[in-house]
């Protein structure tokens, strides 16, 4: 009775085992099929993202470079014009020192100024201005130091 129960009992699981085994069997190729389609529209979808990130990156590195060559015209332009500021700024210096000297020397001579600062630089023989004596004198900046003392140049004038 035993042997016979064992009997049955092995045929059954050897019976579930073969059904299981087919239906393994079976469903492998169902299964390898599923995942390979997964598997290669995942793959699809990595190509087009790899495809929109490489155009992303080029277009990115295209704006940088137009950027940096924009930004270097604009650096090399704003020099210039610093330079040529600065050029026009010591003429525009220079004219009226010049200018303030002559008013200076006019007043004098006129009589109306009677101060007794040397309006010109000396100059040597052959009438050439020392170099050390180039800002000999007073100038826009005398001016502009007289007025925020108090004393501006037309109360100087006698």
């Amino acid at each position: 009775q035993l042997r016979r129960m064992i009997h049955d009992e092995s045929s059954e699981l050897r019976a579930e085992l073969r059904r299981d085994t087919c239906e393994i069997a079976v469903a492998s190729p169902n299964a390898r099929g599923d995942s390979s389609s997964r598997l290669s529209a995942v793959e699809n979808a990595l190509d087009r993202q790899r495809g929109q990130l490489e155009r992303i990156d080029r277009n990115l590195r295209e704006r940088c470079d137009s950027t940096s060559s924009e930004l270097n015209t604009m650096s090399s332009q704003m020099q210039h014009k610093v330079v040529s500021l600065g050029t026009e700024l010591t003429s525009v210096r220079a004219a009226t020192t010049s200018l303030t000297q002559g008013v200076l020397k006019g007043l004098q001579v006129v009589g109306l100024l009677h101060d007794s600062a040397e309006v010109f630089p000396p100059r040597t023989a052959d009438g050439v201005v020392p170099s050390e004596c180039r800002q000999w004198g007073p100038g826009l900046r005398d001016l502009l130091d007289w007025e925020h003392a108090g004393v501006p140049l037309a109360s100087r004038i006698e």
